[in-house]
């Protein structure tokens, strides 16, 4: 059998096609899940382009609507112009993330999401330029009988799993707190977490120069395993779905590529000078990695500063149950319609308070959004709350006003305890990389004009016991 019979017998344009068909559908049908369920996480996205809250809260279903209507159409009947708008549409919201002050690795690391209806596409050879209205809406076919429009395909592919690897790494790399908690599902080792964002790279960086099966057999189940921590941690099954395009792309790259895979000694010999160079990266970039990720000493007089008072501590809530969100209208009385602490995070609460008690730190204030979480983390961290809109989702110019009040001054018989929610946070705090508070987290900064204050640190319970005099 020649080799080009067999690829045609391996790799089948009907085979990739279904590939790509269910690897769209499954980005776009469980990114539009979130939208109908009113994912809070998306809030900031919209304010970058000045869509207020109340706004936003209305637009989020009809958003998800369109893309579960996308990702339904193109399973069953992918039309260009739907792809062309799946591109753009998962291009613009990637990039979304660094407008709002994430790390620009938030874009990489969703390659798999605009990627993939750009192989698509290419891999029907439809072509913009000499297509007439019609064609826009006309049922397209992958065709890869055409050699150059394959290699074309497969570079898409390549780049796209280099690209999700990469960014995933970088982002881990960075200790994305999100990512700590995964790891913590796995392991109590956090520290391992900025290696494992260096083998992440160091894959991506060798797929992007190879496509090799056994790099790309590695990236396949790599990222199922590694997204299906968000099941096991008791996320929405679509935070797994809605990376359908990050398996998706691998895997057609294998397809493409693996009936052109050495079986000789030659080939075998290349394997392993491939894993060889690999390990020799990974060595390289985690020992590097780790020793720039390694967290630096809390800034000395820390605590003495503390009980002498007159700072803010400004925290977000902590941990949550992350099985359920807040419904479409909460109400603020009513916890059944908002996401609320879990067991741990109700641990986690009373932790906090136990640690600043022992530290002899004075708490003379302690203000709190009146969501369950946040009210229910300073009831079990300090005993009381006072309950306050200005610490509650939203942006209006009265709440604007009262969260600088809250930090121009602090009380003088003790600290200020403010307890929030990150996006708030991120707007009170600009200095404050944003993905870097966890649940759980107090940024201790002094009181202040906005020039003028000082960020003396972000902790966590733990990080509150280390202190020393």
């Amino acid at each position: 059998m020649t080799r080009t019979s067999l690829a045609a017998k391996v790799a089948p344009s009907s085979v990739l096609e279904c590939i790509f068909r269910v690897g769209v559908a499954g980005c776009f049908i469980g990114h539009g899940a979130f939208g109908l369920l009113g994912k809070q996480a998306w809030l900031p996205y919209f304010a970058v382009v000045g869509i207020p809250e109340h706004w936003a809260v209305s637009l989020m279903p009809w958003v998800g609507a369109v893309d579960i209507l996308a990702g339904v159409l193109t399973l069953f009947v992918p039309l260009p112009a739907v792809l062309v708008y799946m591109f753009g549409w998962a291009a613009w919201t990637a990039l979304l993330r660094p407008l709002a002050g994430e790390s620009l690795f938030e874009t990489v690391e969703r390659a798999g999401n605009f990627g993939l209806p750009l192989a698509f596409l290419v891999a029907t050879g439809f072509q913009a330029s000499k297509a007439g209205v019609r064609d826009w809406v006309t049922r397209v076919r992958v065709d890869l009988g055409d050699a150059n429009r394959r290699a074309r395909v497969v570079r898409v592919l390549q780049a796209t799993t280099a690209l999700l690897l990469i960014g995933h790494g970088a982002l881990a790399a960075l200790g994305k707190p999100l990512l700590q908690q995964h790891i913590q599902l796995v392991t109590a080792q956090v520290e391992l977490l900025p290696l494992i964002g260096a083998f992440e790279i160091a894959l991506g960086t060798a797929i992007w120069l190879s496509a090799h099966p056994g790099l790309l057999v590695t990236a396949l189940l790599w990222k199922v395993g590694t997204e299906a921590l968000f099941l096991l941690g008791g996320a929405p099954v679509w935070e797994f779905v809605e990376r359908a395009g990050s398996y998706a792309a691998p895997l057609g790259v294998l397809i493409l590529t693996g009936a052109h895979a050495a079986v000789s000694g030659a080939g075998r010999r290349r394997v392993i000078r491939t894993a060889t160079a690999v390990t020799m990266v990974v060595g390289t970039l985690g020992t590097a990695v780790t020793l720039m990720a390694a967290p630096t000493p809390a800034r000395v007089g820390v605590l003495a500063e503390l009980r002498k008072g007159d700072l803010v501590l400004a925290c977000r809530h902590s941990i949550t149950d992350r099985s359920r969100g807040d419904a479409r209208r909460v109400r603020l009385n009513d916890p059944s319609t908002q996401r609320v602490l879990s067991e741990a995070g109700r641990e986690q609460a009373r932790r906090l308070g136990q640690v600043l008690e022992s530290l002899r730190v004075p708490i003379a204030e302690v203000h709190a959004s009146p969501y369950a979480r946040t009210a229910d983390t300073a009831e079990l961290a300090f005993g009381r709350v006072a309950r306050t809109e200005t610490l509650q989702y939203g942006n209006s110019s009265e709440q604007k006003r009262g969260r600088e009040d809250f930090l121009a001054t602090a009380p003088r018989d003790g600290n200020r305890v403010l307890i929030s929610h990150q996006g708030i946070l991120y707007g009170m705090l600009p200095d404050v990389p944003r993905g870097s508070i966890r649940e759980g987290d107090c940024v201790v900064t002094t009181a202040g004009s906005p020039g003028d204050r000082v960020v003396l640190g972000r902790f966590g319970p733990e990080e509150f016991a280390t202190l020393s005099e």
